[in-house]
């Protein structure tokens, strides 16, 4: 029996487990992928008092400081919820019992969803810099996104591979200024606006990019960073609907709270912090939804 479970073990998760230990909560956290997406970050540079850091690494401190406080990280899929008198959160191999949760389920990839993307994926279409970039050493890539991310990830292919494309769909590159800045000055990089892909062409691998006006370009791989939408691997709680707006993020209030009593939620996953979805405020909703369960549970105790 835990006071707290948090599902979802990345900024948000981490930051929930590490106040609702403070307050002496019993918490375990449940991730199906430690440190979510912000795992995949190439270099984080907007992280307070840190000027940068990779972000495996920070991901990395944040598991190893709960850990060394006494919460329990547990690397499983939470598949469903149910409750009766307390949450019955089940995955594959057990069942955990907790007084109330903390839904930090993060975002995932958005895909173009557009032809041969499905078929080549893992065959030079790709959807993380960090993971694959030294796949691409003196080999030429492109980027679909405009946006930071696809910045970031642009300058880290750089270092592998000999030529790295943007390519955004609008007629703007929306990135941050000093992104904006490195990217050139940097001899291999090059960025184009007002290009579309409209499909993926190759065979056993990725060999081109075809593109609204026309145009194809030959390239040995694609990365594709379009933003991200949020998590809908959890949808009800014993068949209660779990509220999420029109884009599917999870509605909460001031206190992190959800539409069902006892149940929080943090981060990329929700639409707090006006959805800015940045590290730095997925964690603090983690310490609101935590301060916010640590109530709840106090009350439920009582």
């Amino acid at each position: 029996m835990y006071d707290l479970v948090v599902v979802g073990a990345g900024p948000a998760g981490y930051t929930a487990a590490l106040y609702a230990k403070r307050y002496d909560l019993d918490v375990a956290v449940v991730g199906e992928e430690l440190g979510g997406l912000c795992s995949e970050a190439y270099i984080v540079e907007n992280w307070p008092g840190t000027e940068e850091i990779e972000g495996q690494e920070l991901m990395d401190n944040m598991k190893e400081q709960v850990e060394e406080i006494g919460v329990e990280v547990k690397q499983k899929k939470v598949e469903k919820i149910d409750r009766n008198e307390t949450f019955l959160l089940e995955t594959e191999e057990e069942t955990l019992e907790s007084h109330s949760v903390i839904l930090a389920l993060g975002a995932e990839k958005r895909r173009l969803e557009i032809p041969g993307e499905e078929e080549l994926v893992g065959k030079g279409v790709s959807y993380c810099a960090t993971c694959d970039a030294p796949l691409y050493r003196n080999k030429e890539v492109a980027v679909i996104g405009g946006a930071d991310s696809g910045l970031k990830a642009a300058m880290q292919l750089a270092e592998h591979a000999d030529r790295v494309r943007i390519f955004e769909a609008t007629d703007r590159i929306s990135a941050e200024n000093i992104m904006i800045r490195k990217c050139e000055d940097n001899e291999k990089i090059e960025m184009n606006t007002g290009m579309a892909p409209q499909k993926f062409v190759g065979g056993e691998f990725l060999e081109g990019i075809v593109f609204e006006n026309g145009e194809e370009i030959e390239v040995d791989g694609a990365f594709i960073e379009i933003g991200s939408e949020p998590n809908r691997s959890i949808e009800k709680v014993s068949g209660e609907e779990i509220l999420r707006d029109d884009q599917g993020f999870i509605e909460v209030e001031e206190d992190m709270s959800t539409n069902v009593e006892g149940v929080f939620a943090a981060g990329d996953v929700t639409t707090g912090s006006n959805k800015l979805r940045q590290i730095v405020t997925a964690s603090a909703e983690g310490a609101v939804a935590a301060y916010s369960a640590y109530g709840y549970v106090s009350e439920q105790k009582a």
